[in-house]
């Protein structure tokens, strides 16, 4: 499958480079924290509904994949070339400018 979907010398780059294989090992790392701190939001939602299917993550995944698809178009049936650095890099970038603003007050929920 993943032969199908980057190119070989993308591919390769990620199994032979050392730098490469931390940062991906790094943020695999950061994926699976996050997977425990959602699964504990999920679980901790209001009485009687820890176990509800119908009751959503926060946040609009499909919106989010939506956009990324929109800012980043590839061919989806040709081997992509985008690089695992190039689009964490990218990633980080956007996550250091991400401003979160908690709250229910007028300026909270403008902002």
């Amino acid at each position: 499958m993943h032969g199908d979907s980057f190119r070989m010398d993308v591919m390769e780059e990620c199994f032979y480079n050392q730098d490469v294989q931390e940062m991906l090992d790094r943020e695999m790392a950061a994926l699976e924290s996050d997977r425990v701190i959602l699964w504990v939001t999920m679980a901790n939602r209001e009485v009687n509904r820890e176990d509800d299917d119908s009751s959503y993550a926060p946040g609009n995944i499909q919106r989010v994949i939506h956009s990324a698809k929109r800012q980043f178009p590839t061919d989806p049936s040709a081997p992509s070339g985008m690089h695992p650095n190039e689009v964490l890099t990218t990633i980080h970038g956007l996550l250091d400018r991400l401003i979160v603003v908690q709250g229910e007050d007028e300026l909270s929920v403008e902002a």
